[in-house]
């Protein structure tokens, strides 16, 4: 029978997993059947967009085309039950060989020893240095990042042209132009509820940190309990509120950061939207009638800040009975064809030494960033603390309008 992929995707999740219920989630399978595969590798993610479904099919064939003893199958799940469910089949013994994580998974599972050290795999010394610095952070090296995502400021700029308005540079320019957007009746930002008040939270609270070269005290001060994570972000609270004027919170809460917020901006009626890079190509699908560019976060007092988060972070069941196999298709993974297929599918940096061009000309601002060094990161290895989903959950808090000392409460949770 000849050799292909068998590409299985399945809408409505819950026909499967009685009682999830959630709409957005979806399933996808990949598998090439080889009659004399001895080995046989499970992969578990949480990347099922057509693009990054195509880029991991094209990888994963290369290398049971080299290695006809091996198969991989890849499962993705995607939503929030993807998590709930690898943590059930890591607790059970049966977890995958190799799975995707995040910054906050990192924390729990490393303690629970879920984790494969992987500093053996090849091609992490040839990792970009920031990716490097995160990976150092740790006891060992528990994950491989295969892409660095960015976060930025899209802008309509027809719009921006069409009333004498500029990109904002800075935090003043920022909420001027949106104040001038409101008085014209023109909503001025478009929102999600899952990481764009989240990333201003992070963004406004720590730029000056990352700027001046302070980010590894604030990280040794958090840690140690000397700063509380509400405070040290406090400023960070006090901007999100702030735009929560120029936004449509009830939307926002209702939407979905891979699916909704870049559809609302696509019909050309508020200037800015705030949201992953990543979407960059989805907008762009729906060939909206303006011209736009996505800039750094315009959220400093003397300009603006890249955002960036180490994502797409493969790690390795330290259980696996076939743990040398896992680690040689990691290596293979870190190849920089391979590597750099997949950050292009992502619409997002290669995590290389030396990849600095993001691949679409609207995103060249996010680039020029990268080279610049203004930068920070959204979910930094170097704090011991879940930290993403502090500030997610801190954000939907805001976009509910509930009081300051509720969302310093939920930044500073024990848990």
């Amino acid at each position: 029978m000849r050799k292909g992929f068998w590409l299985i995707l399945l809408l409505n999740i819950c026909v499967l997993l009685a009682g999830c219920g959630i709409a957005e989630d979806k399933i996808v399978n990949i598998s090439d059947r080889h009659s004399k595969s001895s080995v046989s590798l499970t992969f578990f993610g949480n990347k099922v967009e057509p693009g990054n479904v195509k880029a991991i099919e094209t990888i994963l064939n290369k290398y049971m085309q080299l290695h006809p003893e091996v198969q991989i199958s890849y499962e993705s799940l995607k939503g929030n039950e993807y998590f709930k469910i690898l943590e059930t089949r890591l607790r059970s013994g049966n977890g995958d060989d190799i799975f995707i994580i995040d910054h906050d998974r990192l924390l729990a599972f490393e303690e629970k020893g879920y984790l494969a050290e992987l500093s053996d795999v090849q091609g992490m010394d040839d990792l970009a240095p920031v990716a490097l610095q995160q990976l150092q952070a740790e006891k060992g090296y528990f994950y491989m990042p295969t892409s660095i995502s960015a976060l930025g400021l899209f802008c309509n700029l027809d719009l921006l042209k069409k009333y004498n308005q500029t990109v904002p540079k800075d935090w003043q320019e920022f909420t001027a132009s949106c104040a001038f957007f409101d008085e014209q009746g023109i909503l001025p930002l478009v929102v999600n509820k899952d990481l764009s008040l989240a990333t201003v939270i992070l963004s406004g609270g720590w730029n000056e940190y990352y700027l001046n070269g302070q980010a590894e005290m604030l990280c040794g001060r958090i840690n140690s309990g000397e700063l509380q994570v509400g405070e040290s972000l406090h400023r960070g609270v006090q901007m999100a509120q702030a735009l929560c004027l120029y936004t449509d919170t009830e939307a926002a809460l209702q939407s979905n950061k891979n699916s909704d917020d870049y559809k609302i901006f696509a019909k050309g009626q508020s200037p800015f939207m705030l949201t992953g890079a990543w979407n960059t190509g989805r907008l762009k699908q729906l060939r909206p009638d303006f011209t736009f560019g996505v800039y750094p976060y315009p959220l400093c007092r003397d300009g603006g800040i890249l955002m960036l988060n180490i994502d797409t972070r493969m790690a390795v069941n330290a259980d696996s009975p076939h743990l040398a196999e896992a680690k040689k298709f990691l290596s293979f993974f870190a190849q920089k064809e391979n590597m750099e297929l997949y950050a292009a599918s992502q619409n997002s940096f290669s995590s290389l030494r030396g990849s600095s061009v993001l691949p679409d000309a609207e995103q060249q601002p996010l680039s020029e960033a990268l080279r610049s060094g203004r930068i920070m990161l959204g979910s930094d290895d170097r704090i011991k603390v879940p930290i993403w989903s502090r500030a997610f959950n801190a954000g939907q808090a805001i976009l509910r309008r509930q009081p300051l000392e509720k969302v310093d409460d939920i930044l500073d949770a024990e848990t």
